[in-house]
């Protein structure tokens, strides 16, 4: 601070005005061709709201153009840093507080929008044990179809097709709402804070499409309590 005037500080530049470093490979400096760069660097790189949105932006060096999307995301990951955390026959050797911190890595705003979690153990364990007990792809594909037509029947007077389209208020306060007693896992889960309301309509949705395979046309209290269990692992 040099005769009492403030030296200015120079903050790093954003993503937004960054040029890209020249390489071998590409010996012209070009702007990130990333379409939607935060303008913090302490904030996330995906902000909350784009992880519901519907349509997605592909940016070149000359154009951006928009396109619908409904993606359907699949994310994998080891119970624990050495990956035999619960595995049968093998040895954890991570503290639990290494497990809760590489199970943390996920942030709430994320898990909070997956509807199936699932544990899954080594092909080797499971191989005998599946041996004469799987379905066909036919048979499963029948399956889908079917309840993709029920579910098409049930919508008919929406502008919905399919269950994962529909809206949480029509899903809690519609003309097939479940019943006080068929929700209360939901409620409770809600209330305990355990469950976002965001959370208590993707379970509805899951619901749903468990009741259409199931053959079902209204939601059964089996059905609520597996879509529960599927999207926390415990049952309602």
């Amino acid at each position: 601070m040099p005769n009492g005037i403030p030296t200015p500080v120079r903050h790093a530049p954003q993503p937004s005005n960054t040029s890209a470093a020249p390489t071998p490979r590409n010996p012209v400096a070009r702007k990130p061709s990333c379409a939607r760069c935060n303008r913090h660097t302490d904030r996330p790189r995906t902000p909350d709201r784009e992880l519901d949105t519907t349509a997605t932006v592909l940016a070149s060096s000359k154009a951006n153009t928009g396109h619908a999307a409904n993606p359907s995301h699949n994310l994998a990951t080891n119970p624990c840093p050495c990956g035999n955390y619960g595995v049968p026959g093998a040895e954890c050797t991570c503290p639990s507080i290494a497990i809760r911190r590489y199970l943390g890595k996920l942030s709430g705003p994320l898990r909070d929008r997956i509807d199936i979690a699932l544990s899954l153990q080594r092909v080797a364990t499971t191989r005998a044990a599946d041996d004469g007990l799987r379905s066909s792809s036919v048979t499963v594909r029948e399956r889908v179809v079917a309840a993709r037509d029920r579910a098409r029947s049930r919508l008919r007077a929406t502008t919905w097709r399919t269950n994962a389209e529909v809206s949480g208020s029509w899903l809690r306060n519609g003309p097939l709402a479940p019943d006080a007693q068929i929700r209360r896992p939901l409620d409770t889960a809600l209330h305990r804070g355990t469950l976002t309301l965001r959370g208590y309509d993707r379970v509805l949705r899951v619901a749903w499409s468990v009741a259409d395979l199931a053959g079902h046309d209204r939601l059964q209290s089996s059905d609520v309590g597996r879509a529960l269990y599927l999207k926390q692992g415990f049952a309602g």
